[in-house]
């Protein structure tokens, strides 16, 4: 609720202007009120919908996908605990220890998908097919379906959430544990630090022929923070310091807002 609280009202009124300032323009005129329905919902990522040509990152309320996909997130996690709850209620250790299983082989099947074109590529049409539906929306082309899924989607996107539970669980569970070794998780947060920024000059240097592979590019940001996190039990750290510094919890505060409105 606080989530939700903290992020709709900026993307309500970031919705309300766009419709004010562009509801007359040519290109939104077709389809225009079902697909503001669809992000007053912010619910454009969760299924493959296109408009006017464009998924919803390319299209009138771009930038606002993102929400959707956290949103979406915010649900399964809500949804796996409470089933999490009642399958360890009633079937006790061994119930619970299927539930994981089943979620750790679905992430091992998105990664994959990830590492796999040729699995992608069967993945994909069975997506298009299991779609080929009636629907006031267009039609993906093979290249959206994978757009769809591996960029825009929840569903890939479980991957990266799961690390930043991991993490977390991690700070809250091992309190004994990083006080033990805070230099060692001090020196894994500089590295984390440090891989980081390799990873994101790493394409401009290199020719596209040479760069990193999709699943590289997918799961080693999400693995470089959690490490940056497992710092998070010592205060006096420089990177705590430098995360923990008033200019940049203030640009955090209002991150949501700037990344709504800068276009």
């Amino acid at each position: 609720f606080l989530r939700f609280s903290r992020l709709y009202p900026a993307l309500l009124v970031f919705i309300v202007m766009l419709v004010m300032f562009r509801w007359t323009a040519v290109p939104y005129a077709n389809g225009f009120g079902l697909w503001t329905a669809v992000h007053l919902a912010s619910a454009q990522s969760w299924l493959p919908f296109k408009l006017n040509g464009a998924l919803p990152d390319a299209s009138f309320f771009h930038v606002s996908w993102s929400i959707s996909t956290e949103f979406m997130l915010y649900f399964m996690f809500a949804l796996f605990m409470v089933v999490l709850a009642v399958v360890t209620r009633s079937w006790g250790t061994k119930g619970a220890t299927v539930l994981f299983g089943l979620l750790g082989l679905y992430i091992i099947s998105l990664i994959h998908l990830a590492g796999s074109e040729t699995a992608a590529a069967v993945f994909v049409k069975n997506l298009q097919a299991v779609a080929n539906l009636p629907s006031p929306f267009e039609p993906l082309k093979e290249h959206e379906w994978r757009r769809w899924f591996f960029y825009l989607s929840p569903y890939f996107r479980v991957v990266e959430f799961a690390l930043g539970i991991a993490a977390a669980l991690l700070v809250m569970k091992c309190r004994v544990v990083l006080t033990e070794y805070r230099r060692v998780f001090r020196l894994l947060a500089a590295v984390g630090g440090l891989g980081l920024f390799v990873w994101y000059l790493l394409p401009l240097t290199l020719p596209g022929s040479l760069q990193p592979a999709r699943l590289y590019q997918y799961f080693v940001p999400p693995t470089f923070f959690a490490l940056i996190l497992a710092n998070c039990d010592d205060d006096d750290s420089l990177i705590n310091r430098l995360l923990s510094s008033s200019p940049l919890i203030f640009l955090g505060e209002i991150s949501y807002s700037l990344y709504l409105f800068h276009p």
